[in-house]
């Protein structure tokens, strides 16, 4: 296989298996295993942790929500060590030494999860995806994540609102911290890169893959948005 081989089948491969994970349902299979009810029958109609949480109690809320996380940190680290340890940089001429690869699978993952095949499309809208991956590859993005997620919850009440307005504000962080890293150091120290290289830091192809995904996140929203505008969404009990 050549280099424009290998980059091709790269490329596929984080898209294909960043989409099939991100599309594995949780709400609706913890809900239809421990529950035998589907969450999309119920509440906000979604399957997704918060509305799970609504519908079947705080510990199946937070099940989801975990789940929602791992299904894209999960193929996340998978690709990320096929990269580190497999050799194929050394053997080929891969574009960016693969890490806008890598970065493409959450962005893929959320789409699944928005978007489930296995749902005919109806899925969740990005909130675990967006803050699983932005926590679960820094330690200081995960610090930063929890603190202003928690915050805005905490003054609001509405996960709606502070899944948009924390998101925006993480989104500002990362933007800050690569342009950091292009200027002033090298911020793959502050990543879980667990001693090997510095594939995971704060760089463009990071930034523009949760760009992409926080616009998504906030077109799911939407109808949040217009609720909160007219001061009639629904504010969250279970998390107490």
């Amino acid at each position: 296989m050549n280099d424009l081989g290998m980059n091709l089948l790269l490329a596929f491969g984080a898209i294909v298996l960043g989409y099939l994970f991100g599309s594995i349902p949780m709400g609706v299979i913890i809900g239809k295993v421990f529950y035998h009810k589907d969450p999309r029958d119920y509440g906000s109609g979604n399957s997704g942790g918060t509305n799970a949480g609504r519908v079947f109690g705080k510990k199946a809320g937070a099940a989801v929500i975990l789940l929602d996380m791992l299904k894209v940190l999960i193929p996340f680290y998978a690709f990320w060590a096929i990269l580190a340890f497999s050799g194929v940089n050394a053997a080929y001429d891969i574009f960016d030494d693969g890490v806008l690869y890598l970065w493409m699978l959450p962005l893929f993952g959320t789409l699944g999860h928005c978007f489930p095949f296995y749902l005919r499309f109806k899925g969740g809208k990005a909130v675990a995806c967006y803050f699983g991956i932005i926590g679960g590859t820094s330690y200081v993005s995960l610090a930063f994540a929890v603190i202003s997620f928690l915050s805005f919850l905490k003054g609001k009440k509405m996960v709606s609102f502070a899944s948009v307005f924390a998101g925006a504000l993480n989104l500002f962080f990362v933007v800050t911290m690569a342009i950091l890293d292009y200027s002033l150091f090298d911020t793959s120290i502050l990543f879980f890169n667990f001693g090997v290289g510095g594939l995971l830091h704060f760089g463009w192809e990071m930034t523009l893959c949760l760009a992409l995904m926080y616009v998504l996140l906030v077109v799911r929203h939407t109808a949040n948005l217009k609720r909160i505008k007219a001061g009639n969404e629904n504010k969250i009990s279970w998390l107490k």
